[in-house]
C-alpha cells in the first residue's frame, strides 16, 4: 500500500482515524508520467515512492488492530486465515502494542464468509490476459466510460471508488481515464492479486473490506463504482444504502446488478436459474475440490455454448477452460445472486439522496455488451448537494 493513503483509512468499528505503525517499507521508482501528474497534484516524490508491505493499523479508542500484509490493508470486521497469517509472521510487533489489542472479532452479516470464500476462490488463478469475461480490455474500458457517464463528468474527480474491484482491472481503467485517485475494495482475497499486479501504480490504491463496514469516512469519494457485486450480498438494497454515504454531494454513483431478464428472456435462462437456485447454496459451502468435481463438466459446457455463439455470429470473446470455469464459479458457486427491477433500483437511488437517476444508455455500449446490459440493470445517479435526511 501507498504510505500516503494512510490518512484515509477509518476504524471500521467507531470510524475514527487510525494509526499506522510501519513494519516493513520499501521504496518505488514512479515513472515520469506518474511525476508530472504528481506534480499536478501537489504530492512530493516521496508520496509517490513509499509503499508499505508489513504494517498494523491500530485503533487506539478500540484497541483493535488491522494487519498490512503482502502490501494489502485489510480492514474486516472479522478474524480470518490471513489475520492468523499475520500474527504468525509479525507477533514480536505485536506484543509490542502491549496488553487489551486485538483483531477484530464481529460476527461477519448472514452468509458473508461463504461470499468471501467463494469469490477468493473464483479470482484465485484468473489471468490478466487482456480479456475479461467475455470482453477484451478495451471494450470493458469502453463499457466503464458508458457506464459512468463519462463525457457528463463535468470537473476532475479527486476519488474513485469501486466497491467489489476483483483483481483490479476497471480501477485501472478509472485511474488512468479520471487522473485521480483510485481505490478498489474487496471482501475477497482478489484484493491481494491485484494490489501486487498494480504495486509500481502510485495512484491505485486496494483493500481488503466488506461493503458493509467500509474503512473511510463518509462522503469519501466524488465516484462510487460497482458492477456484478451488490446482488451477492444478503440484501442488495441494504448493501446500495449502506455504501451510497460514501459517494460525496455532487458526485456520481454507478451500480449494476442482476435483473428479471437474466431469468425469463428463455426456456433454457429459466432452466440454468433452476439449476443455479439447486445448485449455489451447496456449492457456497462445499470444499473447493469437491465443488470443483460438479463444476467443471458445466464449465466444458460452457465452453461448447460459447462456441456455438461465436459461429452464430455473436460477438464476444472465446472461452478457455480457466475462463470458462471462473465463469461456473460466479454462477453456481456464490451465496447470493438476487434479481432487481430497475424501478426498484431507482427508487433506492432517490431515496439514497440522488437525483439525475438513469439507465446506460445501450447505444453507447460496445456491441459485444448490448445483451448482457439489457437483460439487467445499470443504473447511475447524482448526489444531491441538500439530502432531505434519510441514509445520506
Amino acid at each position: 500500500m501507498w504510505k500516503r493513503f494512510a490518512p484515509n483509512l477509518r476504524c471500521v468499528i467507531c470510524e475514527k482515524p487510525v494509526e499506522l505503525i510501519v513494519i516493513d517499507e520499501h521504496d518505488e521508482s514512479p515513472s515520469s508520467e506518474d511525476c508530472a501528474r504528481g506534480e499536478r497534484a501537489g504530492l512530493s516524490f516521496e508520496d509517490l515512492s513509499t509503499c508499505v508491505d508489513a504494517g498494523l493499523f491500530v485503533c487506539r479508542e478500540c484497541g483493535l488492530w488491522f494487519p498490512v500484509l503482502k502490501g494489502l490493508p485489510i480492514f474486516l470486521p472479522y478474524t480470518t486465515d490471513s489475520h492468523r497469517e499475520f500474527e504468525k509472521l509479525y507477533s514480536v510487533q505485536i506484543k509490542k502494542l502491549g496488553k487489551g489489542y486485538s483483531p477484530p472479532c464481529e460476527n461477519p452479516v448472514s452468509g458473508e464468509e461463504y461470499v468471501l470464500q467463494s469469490f477468493s476462490r473464483e479470482w484465485s488463478d484468473y489471468s490478466f490476459d487482456d480479456v475479461l469475461w467475455t470482453w477484451t480490455y478495451e471494450e470493458r474500458r469502453a463499457i466503464f466510460l458508458a457506464e459512468i457517464g463519462a463525457s457528463a463528468i463535468s470537473s476532475a474527480p479527486s476519488c474513485f471508488l469501486e466497491i467489489g474491484c476483483g483483481i483490479g482491472v476497471v480501477t485501472s481503467f478509472a485511474s488512468d481515464y479520471l487522473q485521480c485517485d483510485a481505490v478498489g475494495v474487496d471482501l475477497s482475497l482478489a484484493a491481494m492479486r491485484a494490489a501486487e499486479r498494480y504495486r509500481h501504480k502510485p495512484f491505485m490504491h486496494f483493500i481488503q473490506a466488506s461493503l458493509w463496514r467500509l474503512p473511510f469516512s463518509r462522503e469519501f469519494c466524488d465516484v462510487l463504482y460497482s458492477h456484478g457485486v451488490l446482488h451477492h450480498t444478503c440484501d442488495t438494497e441494504r448493501a446500495f444504502k449502506a455504501v451510497a454515504p460514501f459517494c460525496k454531494k455532487g458526485g456520481i454513483a454507478y451500480i449494476w446488478v442482476y435483473g428479471p431478464g437474466s431469468i425469463n428472456e428463455s426456456f433454457i435462462r429459466r432452466a440454468a436459474y433452476s439449476a443455479e437456485v439447486f445448485l449455489r447454496p451447496r456449492l457456497a459451502r462445499m470444499p473447493s475440490a469437491m465443488a470443483n468435481v460438479v463444476l467443471t463438466p458445466i464449465a466444458l459446457g460452457y465452453m461448447g455454448v460459447n462456441m456455438l455463439q461465436r459461429l452464430s455470429g455473436q460477438k464476444r470473446q472465446a472461452y478457455n477452460f480457466s475462463r470458462a470455469l471462473h465463469a461456473v464459479r460466479d454462477r453456481f458457486t456464490p451465496l447470493y445472486a438476487h434479481r432487481v427491477k430497475a424501478a426498484d433500483v431507482a427508487i433506492w437511488f432517490k431515496e439514497a439522496g440522488f437525483d439525475e437517476v438513469t439507465e446506460v444508455l445501450l447505444s453507447a455500449l460496445p456491441e459485444s455488451a448490448v445483451d448482457t446490459f439489457r437483460r439487467n440493470v445499470g443504473m447511475r445517479g447524482k448526489k444531491h448537494f441538500k439530502t432531505n435526511g434519510g441514509a445520506c
